[in-house]
């Protein structure tokens, strides 16, 4: 397993006690993680001072995001001001000189930011491969979010994951600016498309939460071609899924395929359920999968749902 898989379990295993308020629990998860994962320092200590605030443990929240900054971390101001779990902590001289420290860092590496991709390609054959292209969540990254779909490749699929040119903060990432949003990633999905052998006409999209809004809109306004689409736990509002589907030519969306994958406890499931009623409403092909005790995160393991959300996505046409 890799260091990347191996750091998205991880990820899923704090997630999933921190849905369930057992904070402690959480945070042990992560006792080690500084030195295991060094690449992901920034992710981890926020979380470590997340899940230590709500335990009421405010002093050592701050230390913990000192000890990222003292390894090169840096934090945005939405991160720090933003978050409902730091909110004890606003206002406290220490917390305060360590986030002023923090933007100013950020700002420093805001001036030098552009979008990436991570690829993992299939081995050459005579046909043209299909291509599918991720995006990741808010306060995400390309190659974390790679890991879910990289070993697609042995199975023939070129493999792109996208990092947009947003930063949320130090090792996270967000689509936050829509019209930058849909550069990055259309600048990306053309360069790709004019210089490996995939096949243009067999393009799926996925994203999982706010990536999720960014694969949609771009497929539906046929910005990208996409043949279908992978949401999996998408976070986008009625009011949202509304105005893109109107603003679609009704022969992209018929042509479209949507699998949506869901948690039967995330928050966000009955406007999931509103987003699948107005697609099948709007004549779009798609398909709702609400999976026990999954909350808003991927399902573990995933692949035997990746298996049929490609199926569904590359069937017809």
């Amino acid at each position: 397993m890799t260091a990347g898989a191996e750091f998205v379990q991880l990820r899923s295993a704090m997630f999933a006690h921190y849905a369930q308020g057992q904070y402690a629990q959480a945070l042990s998860l992560l006792d080690t993680a500084p030195a295991r994962f060094p690449d992901q320092v920034a992710l981890i200590y926020f979380w470590r001072a997340c899940l230590l605030s709500r335990l009421s443990r405010t002093e050592e929240a701050v230390a913990e995001l000192q000890h990222g900054l003292d390894q090169g971390a840096y934090f945005s101001e939405p991160q720090l001001r933003g978050d409902s779990d730091l909110a004890p902590l606003q206002g406290r001289p220490d917390f305060e000189r360590v986030a002023a420290a923090a933007f100013a860092r950020y700002r420093q590496a805001m001036r030098n930011l552009r979008p990436e991709v991570v690829m993992f390609q299939p081995e050459p054959t005579a046909e043209r491969h299909p291509l599918l292209v991720a995006l990741h969540g808010r306060s995400g990254n390309a190659r974390l979010e790679v890991e879910y779909w990289r070993s697609l490749s042995a199975q023939g699929w070129f493999v792109a994951a996208v990092q947009s040119s947003q930063m949320f903060g130090g090792g996270a990432f967000c689509w936050d600016d829509q019209t930058v949003a849909e550069r990055d990633v259309t600048t990306h999905v053309e360069a790709i498309l004019a210089t490996q052998p995939c096949d243009p006409d067999m393009v799926v999209l996925t994203g999982f939460s706010q990536g999720a809004q960014v694969a949609l809109r771009l497929a539906l306004s046929g910005k990208v071609s996409a043949h279908g689409t992978i949401l999996v736990a998408p976070s986008i509002l009625p009011s949202e899924a509304e105005a893109m589907i109107g603003e679609s030519d009704p022969a992209t969306r018929q042509a479209l395929r949507c699998f949506i994958i869901a948690g039967e406890q995330d928050v966000a499931l009955p406007r999931i359920r509103q987003l699948q009623a107005l697609l099948t409403a709007a004549s779009a092909p798609c398909e709702l999968l609400v999976l026990a005790g999954l909350a808003h995160d991927y399902p573990e393991p995933f692949e035997p749902v990746r298996a049929q959300a490609i199926a569904f996505a590359t069937s017809g046409g």
